[in-house]
């Protein structure tokens, strides 16, 4: 009697497990399935493209083996980590996992505080406060100005987005197009905030009384103003609404040159005194034709 025994022996597939991590810690929202990846270096059944799942993951069948590697379309907004067997060589009957881990790119706003004082002011930048509003900064949305480098604020959530500031009186503000906007992951907006000191102004009113026949007008008289850098420091008298003059925060005094015949009789509280920043003040001096 014959028999016949055959005994067949067929080489076991290996398998890449693909496992997508997703941290949305900064104000992301993407999940697994909005990313995907290639697998490159050996042949895959049903194609050697994947799409992100998350744990177990997608488990992948290899129709060759040895050398091979796991990328991922890159994402502007996502940082990307690999796991150890994400590249590597695979041999038949083996099994590697591959975990490709996603973590939001947190943005970040620069604020810097800038302060110009050419008229008298004394504040300086941290006299200041910032606050950033709409979105969550880490640190706290409030903090003290600096000059630049200024301040990098970090994010955890993402939108719309204003800075605003609170400090001393005086100052004009101005600010650059990114202290208002919207901020994406991964993106870095610098907003400055300049404050200028305002220009004190001391508005110099001459009047003059003719009741006793006289003929002068208030541009026979001479104004002279003193104090931080008048300008004009001399000028003739005009009747109300008067001359303007600028000049620097500090002490400051106005006068004028006699004219024969008049005398004066009143001089206005603010003819002579402290100007602030950002101040008006209103000199009169009224002067009579002696009888």
């Amino acid at each position: 009697q014959n028999a016949t025994c055959t005994i067949t022996n067929d080489d076991q597939a290996a398998h890449l497990i693909i496992i997508k991590e997703v941290i949305n810690d900064n104000g992301g929202t993407k999940t697994a399935g909005d990313f995907s990846g290639t697998i490159s270096g050996v042949t895959v059944s049903g194609g050697n493209t994947w799409t992100g799942t998350v744990t177990p993951g997608v488990d992948k069948t290899l129709t060759s083996v040895g050398a091979y590697n796991v990328t991922e379309n890159a994402d502007a907004e996502y940082d990307t980590t690999y796991s150890v067997d994400c590249t590597g060589t695979i041999a038949l009957g083996e099994t590697k996992t591959c975990t490709v881990t996603n973590n939001d790119k947190a943005p970040h706003l620069i604020v810097i505080k800038h302060v110009v004082n050419n008229n008298g002011g004394t504040s300086v930048a941290s006299g200041f406060t910032m606050s950033i509003n709409g979105v969550t900064a880490t640190g706290g949305n409030s903090f003290a100005g600096v000059e630049a480098p200024g301040v990098n604020k970090t994010l955890t959530t993402v939108g719309a987005y204003n800075v605003t500031e609170t400090g001393p009186t005086g100052y004009a503000a101005s600010y650059s197009t990114d202290c208002t906007g919207t901020i994406v992951l991964g993106e870095t907006k610098t907003c400055t905030i300049t404050n200028d000191d305002v220009q004190p102004q001391l508005i110099v009113i001459k009047h003059v009384i003719n009741d006793n026949s006289g003929t002068k007008t208030a541009s026979d008289f001479t104004m002279s103003v003193t104090g931080s850098s008048p300008s004009p420091a001399s000028f003739s008298g005009v009747e109300a609404p008067g001359t303007t003059v600028a000049v620097n925060a500090g002490s400051y005094s106005v006068s004028e040159g006699p004219v024969v015949g008049y005398e004066q009789v009143s001089a206005s509280a603010d003819c002579s005194g402290a100007i602030a920043i950002g101040e008006t003040k209103t000199c009169t001096i009224t002067n009579d034709d002696i009888a």
